[in-house]
C-alpha cells in the first residue's frame, strides 16, 4: 500500500512538473520583434537600413506597400510579433524596431514567416551554403506544398537624348512562377504537368487523371491537385 501512494505521489509531482513547465515554455514563446533582433546580434553584425535606397525610382520592389503585422516562428518555436514587408526584389523580409529598419539576416533559422494573411518559408538548395537560398510564399502545406514566388526586376534608367525625355529606373513586375516542395528537398518549379508527374513516382495513375481536369495557368488548380495529392 505504501508502495503505491509513492507512485501516486511520484506521478502527481511529475505530472505538476511537465505542466508548469510548459506553461512557462508557452508564456514566454511569443515576444516582440526586439527580441528577435537580440537573437539575432548574437549570430550575426545586424546594421540599420534606414536609406530607402529606391526613393527616386518609379514603382517599388515590396510586395506590400507598407509595414505590417507579423511574426517571425524559428525553429525551436520561439515567436516574434511586430510589423515587417517583404522585399522582392532583394528576396528579403524587413521589419521595424522603434521605427528602425532591420533584415532578417539568418533565415535558415526559420521556420515560418507570416506577414498580414500570408506564410513565407526559407528554403535553401545548398546544404553548405544556408545564406544561398530563396523566400516562397507558402499556399498549401502538407507532405506536398506548393510554393508561389513573386517576382520584380529593375529596369535601368533612361538618360536624356535629343527627343527623349530621362527616366528613372522603375521596378515592373515580373511573372508569378509556382513550385513544389516534397520533404527536404529543393523546389522544383511547376513547367509542364510532364515533369510534373514526374514528382509524383508512387501516384502517376491518380495524378495523371487528376492533371486533365485543371489548368497549370490557374493557381486554384493548382491548389486542389497538391489538396488533392496530399490526400490520396
Amino acid at each position: 500500500m505504501k508502495d503505491l501512494s509513492a507512485y501516486r505521489f511520484l506521478f502527481v509531482i511529475t505530472f505538476s512538473f511537465l505542466f508548469v513547465c510548459t506553461n512557462a515554455q508557452q508564456t514566454i514563446s511569443t515576444v516582440g520583434i526586439e527580441k528577435y533582433l537580440q537573437y539575432e546580434r548574437l549570430n550575426s553584425n545586424v546594421e540599420k537600413r534606414n536609406q530607402n535606397p529606391y526613393e527616386n525610382y518609379i514603382g517599388n520592389p515590396y510586395l506590400f506597400s507598407d509595414f505590417a503585422n507579423g511574426e517571425i516562428v524559428t525553429t525551436d518555436n520561439f515567436r516574434y510579433n511586430g510589423k515587417m514587408r517583404y522585399n522582392i526584389y532583394d528576396d528579403e523580409i524587413e521589419y521595424l524596431v522603434h521605427d528602425d529598419k532591420f533584415w532578417v539576416s539568418n533565415p535558415w533559422v526559420l521556420d515560418f514567416i507570416t506577414i498580414d494573411s500570408m506564410t513565407f518559408i526559407y528554403c535553401s538548395a545548398d546544404n553548405q551554403n544556408k545564406n544561398d537560398g530563396s523566400y516562397y510564399i507558402l499556399l498549401v502545406s502538407g507532405d506536398c506544398k506548393l510554393l508561389l514566388k513573386k517576382g520584380v526586376i529593375l529596369n535601368d534608367p533612361v538618360v536624356a537624348k535629343p527627343y527623349v525625355e530621362a527616366k528613372p529606373a522603375e521596378f515592373v513586375d515580373k511573372r508569378d512562377f509556382y513550385y513544389i516542395l516534397l520533404g527536404d528537398s529543393e523546389p522544383v518549379k511547376i513547367t509542364s504537368k510532364q515533369k510534373l508527374l514526374e514528382l509524383f513516382p508512387g501516384k502517376t495513375r491518380e495524378m495523371k487523371n487528376y492533371l486533365k481536369k485543371i489548368s497549370l495557368n490557374k493557381e486554384e488548380d493548382l491548389v486542389k491537385l497538391v489538396e488533392y495529392y496530399n490526400g490520396l
